[in-house]
C-alpha cells in the first residue's frame, strides 16, 4: 500500500505556498477541523500578518511510492535532463546525473482560459499540483506565468528512481 508522505489527521490540512515582505519564499500547512478552505486562510493569514503573495493546496492525496516515465520525464526537463538520451545510450556518461543542475524550473505561460489549459498542458499542472502538495517543488509568479521547481526532497527522490530505470 503507497505511504503518504504527509501524514493526514483528523484535521483537513492546507498547504501554503507563500512570499514574504523581504522576498523570501516558504510554504506551511495549516490544520483545519472543516473541510473549509476560507477557514485555513483566515487561519493562516492570522498567523501571518505581512505575507505580501500565496497559494493554497489542499493536502489531501498522498503521493504515489513511484513517478512513472512520463512524470520522470517532466521532471528530468525540469532539472535540464535528458532522460531519453540516458536512457537509450550506452555510454556511461550519458546514464550521470550531473552533480549540480544548471536549470531547475518548468514555465506554464500564461493561461487565460481553462479550454487553453485542457489543450495545453492540464497533466503537467495538475502533477506538480500533487507535489506541491508533498512538497516536492516550489511555485512563483512572474509576469503572469507560472513556474514550479523541484524542492530538494523532489531532487532526492527523482535521482534514486532516475538510476533505477537507467540501470535496470
Amino acid at each position: 500500500m503507497d505511504q503518504p508522505i504527509v501524514e493526514l489527521k483528523n484535521e483537513h490540512q492546507y498547504k501554503f505556498t507563500y512570499k514574504d515582505e523581504f522576498g523570501q519564499m516558504g510554504s506551511k500547512v495549516i490544520e483545519v477541523n472543516k473541510k473549509d478552505c476560507e477557514l485555513a486562510i483566515a487561519k493562516f493569514e492570522k498567523e501571518n500578518p505581512k505575507i505580501v503573495w500565496r497559494s493554497i493546496t489542499k493536502v489531501d492525496q498522498p503521493i504515489v511510492e513511484k513517478f512513472n516515465e512520463d512524470e520522470l520525464s517532466i521532471i528530468s526537463h525540469t532539472l535540464g535532463v535528458n532522460l531519453e538520451l540516458a536512457i537509450r545510450s550506452k555510454k556511461k556518461k550519458d546514464k550521470k546525473l550531473p552533480k549540480e543542475f544548471y536549470r531547475n524550473y518548468f514555465c506554464m505561460c500564461r493561461v487565460e482560459s481553462l479550454e487553453r489549459l485542457h489543450q495545453n498542458g492540464e497533466k503537467d499542472y495538475l502533477f506538480f499540483e500533487k507535489l506541491l502538495a508533498n512538497e516536492l517543488a516550489h511555485k512563483w509568479e512572474r509576469l503572469g506565468n507560472v513556474y514550479y521547481s523541484i524542492s530538494d526532497k523532489g531532487i532526492e527522490k527523482f535521482k534514486s528512481e532516475f538510476n533505477e530505470i537507467i540501470y535496470q
